[in-house]
């Protein structure tokens, strides 16, 4: 074979190589726009909370559940109404005893937006994402299919798969099942700064409704530390129904 052809043939075996590997993500793309819906709908959210702060002599901890009703229509989320139920807060005894003066949000608009169409926040990830893996795998004691992938927004111009991504960095896994419907979404984040390092461990589990694709339980881990002083703690949970009424 001259060296010509060869190079052609190599050229030819890269691009094949290029396409098979985006294969999987124009497919679940495809996938999902079969499960995208704007039609009105109203979820109930149960929410539960708990935060941990600690410094030399200082403990803080506190436990909150709450409720939130979402609204969401053509136009995104048309209205958001929380509440917390109930809150329990441990204090140290270096600090004043005088409760919660800020109790945080239940979730943000954001992330009721995501609850309410996650085929939305899928298509972000996936907009110049790069492939890692694609093996099949067991999910919940059910065949499933398991996709690995890096955003773009944690990928380096230039880098490669295998390259440290930098002082952002993480990645995503995606279960689908045998019709290519996404199962779940487990999203892992890293920020590593001088003086502060931040983790954050999102899991997603989805459910279709009427072939709408929707969010049915969400749980978060949030790590923070900072100067090797200080160190926070944030894990929440998030049941959702749909109300049909």
């Amino acid at each position: 074979m001259s060296t010509k052809a060869l190079a052609w043939t190599l050229a030819g075996g890269l691009l094949l190589a290029a396409s098979a590997k985006a294969e999987p993500l124009d497919d679940l793309r495809t996938r999902l726009s079969a499960l995208r819906s704007d039609q009105p709908i109203r979820l109930l959210v149960d929410v539960k909370l708990e935060r941990r702060g600690s410094a030399p002599l200082h403990l803080r901890k506190t436990r909150l559940k709450g409720e939130a009703t979402v609204v969401y229509g053509p136009d995104g989320v048309k209205s958001l109404e929380q509440k917390w139920l109930s809150s329990k807060t441990e204090l140290s005894l270096w600090t004043s005893g005088k409760g919660n003066s800020s109790e945080p949000h239940l979730l943000d608009m954001e992330e009721a937006e995501t609850l309410a169409n996650p085929v939305e926040t899928l298509d972000v990830i996936l907009d110049g994402a790069t492939l890692l893996q694609d093996r099949p795998v067991d999910w919940n004691g059910r065949p499933a299919r398991l996709l690995v992938i890096r955003p773009a927004l944690f990928a380096r111009p230039g880098a490669g798969p295998d390259d440290d991504a930098g002082p952002l960095s993480g990645e995503v896994s995606i279960w689908l099942d045998d019709s290519g419907d996404p199962l779940a979404l487990e999203r892992a984040t890293e920020i590593g700064i001088p003086g502060l390092r931040f983790t954050q461990h999102q899991l997603f589990t989805f459910r279709q409704d009427d072939g709408r694709l929707l969010v049915a339980e969400a749980e978060e881990r949030t790590q923070s530390r900072t100067l090797g002083v200080h160190r926070g703690q944030e894990t929440r949970s998030m049941l959702v129904s749909v109300d049909h009424r």
